[in-house]
């Protein structure tokens, strides 16, 4: 059905459950940002690119989620001061 016969090697991994065993600690402190509609143009979405292209972890908080639910490890929020994106301690 697949052609001839070839050796194969395989695995199934469940992410899920992988994270179950990860130590929260391990994790580097996250960025997080509040959702703002009609921002997207004023150089939120670019902000958000830049700094995970960095390597930053950057948590995006929608409408009808509160900053508790925010991952916990979250140190610094993304705000927008006189039209510049910046980078603040919590």
């Amino acid at each position: 059905m697949f052609g001839r016969n070839r050796p194969a090697v395989g695995f199934s991994l469940d992410v899920k459950v992988l994270t179950d065993h990860l130590n929260p600690t391990m994790a580097a402190p996250g960025i997080q940002v509040r959702w703002q509609e009609g921002k997207l143009g004023s150089g939120m979405r670019a902000a958000i690119r830049h700094l995970r292209r960095a390597g930053e972890q950057v948590v995006v908080i929608f409408p009808d989620e509160s900053t508790a639910q925010c991952h916990p490890a979250c140190d610094r929020e993304l705000i927008e001061v006189d039209g510049q994106w910046v980078v603040r301690a919590l």
